[in-house]
């Protein structure tokens, strides 16, 4: 599927992240973790300049870095799971975010994986907008986290 078919206010670009960005990803990472009430270190960062079912992308509104996302191929069951997903707060509501998943679910189509942590309910409402319409939810009864699976296919004949 080609950009021009994705309709949405934010002009934004997912950009591939190269080994440089790791730094800029990184320091993302702080008011990130925040926001999710953590104030513990993310020690999987370094992994995804390491391994190859692990996909680092900043999103990105021209040339200013505006957020990014971790998206990691899990082998048991070729899902791709939606690891992290950032935009800043300030440039939240302007389609950035809705722009970004459309074009990683072009570059990933398949079976995708989902967790949203108790209590983040303005991820649950943001997800819920933008996900397919035929999504499974599962509660964990322990931790309150709501995961999400569901499939993605742009014009594929099956």
């Amino acid at each position: 599927m080609n950009q021009s078919s994705f309709s949405s206010s934010g002009n934004c670009v997912v950009e591939r992240a190269q080994g440089d960005a790791s730094t800029i990803i990184a320091e993302m990472l702080h008011p990130y973790l925040r926001e999710l009430g953590t104030s513990e270190p993310y020690p999987y960062l370094p992994l995804y300049w390491q391994e190859k079912e692990r996909h680092p992308f900043l999103i990105k509104d021209g040339i200013k870095v505006i957020g990014f996302v971790l998206v990691r191929a899990l082998d048991e069951h070729h899902i791709f799971e939606l690891a992290e997903f950032y935009i800043f707060p300030k440039e939240r509501g302007k389609g950035y975010g809705r722009s970004a998943v459309q074009q990683l679910f072009s570059l990933f189509q398949g079976r995708w994986k989902l967790t949203i942590l108790a209590g983040n309910s303005a991820a649950l409402g943001f997800w819920r907008k933008v996900m397919p319409l035929f999504s499974e939810e599962i509660t964990d009864k322990e931790d309150g986290s709501q995961t999400f699976t569901f499939q993605v296919d742009f014009g594929q004949n099956e």
